[in-house]
């Protein structure tokens, strides 16, 4: 099962409690589309880094494309970092007071981001530089942060 979407799906049944997806309607198409968000548009952002820094220099063998870096750390991170913060506004966690799938598929792909020698900057995002440090260190998540990056 390579989709999020189908394995949030799959351990939702399998595993129902704790939910990862809120019970009411509102709240849960929130999540769903943060889900859908962080697939379609912060990963491609954030990993763009990931894969120029790491993937293609030690897997592939090929220079890194700076110029890509550059668009995405200038342009695209800032655009979905700005779009972050303002869901987020002051609550702890993205959708309705509850860790969800939400929180997951939004701050996943800042491990990679960290692996490729980045992080949010606190001083210009502090609300969602918090909010990926607040996730990552739950412990139900960070020893998966850990796993994947253990100088985090």
């Amino acid at each position: 099962m390579p989709d999020s979407s189908v394995i949030l799906s799959y351990l939702e049944q399998r595993y129902p409690d704790p939910p990862l997806l809120p019970a009411a309607p509102g709240p849960r198409a929130r999540a769903l589309w943060f889900e859908e968000y962080a697939d379609s548009t912060v990963a491609v952002a954030v990993a763009g880094v990931f894969f120029e820094r790491v993937v293609k220099p030690s897997i592939f063998k090929q220079e890194t494309n700076q110029a890509m870096i550059d668009e995405a750390l200038n342009r695209t991170v800032p655009k979905v970092l700005d779009y972050l913060t303002e869901c987020l506004g002051d609550d702890e966690f993205m959708v309705g007071g509850a860790f969800s799938i939400a929180d997951i598929a939004l701050t996943t792909p800042f491990v990679n981001f960290a692996i490729a020698g980045e992080r949010v900057d606190a001083e210009r995002w502090p609300q969602i530089a918090a909010y990926v440090e607040r996730i990552h260190s739950l412990p139900c998540y960070a020893p998966i942060v850990a796993g994947d990056h253990p100088g985090q």
